[in-house]
């Protein structure tokens, strides 16, 4: 299987391509911000480079119900101190 991520500066034209396989292998990363761009493989380096953590809140709003069954589902009463007007009983034994 090929895996590649690449970018190619094109000092004449001004221009930079950049391509991946899209298998997810050799994942291509990237920010433009501020005037300038950075790309790596991984994340973590874009994060090393300075780049800001910012979180997808459309992404987290989405997941949000699908995480909340999973927590009901391992452990009720966790599910329960998510909500703040949602108290559950305590159990007595």
């Amino acid at each position: 299987m090929v895996m590649f991520a690449f970018a190619i500066w094109d000092e004449k034209e001004k221009e930079l391509f950049a391509a991946e396989t899209g298998f997810g292998e050799k994942p291509f990363f990237y920010s433009f911000s501020e005037g300038r761009l950075v790309f790596a493989s991984e994340m973590k380096a874009l994060w090393e480079a300075g780049i800001e953590r910012k979180p997808n809140l459309k992404c987290f709003l989405i997941l949000l119900p699908l995480v909340i069954q999973i927590i009901h589902r391992i452990h009720p009463k966790l599910s329960s101190m998510i909500f703040i007007n949602y108290p559950r009983l305590p159990v007595l034994l």
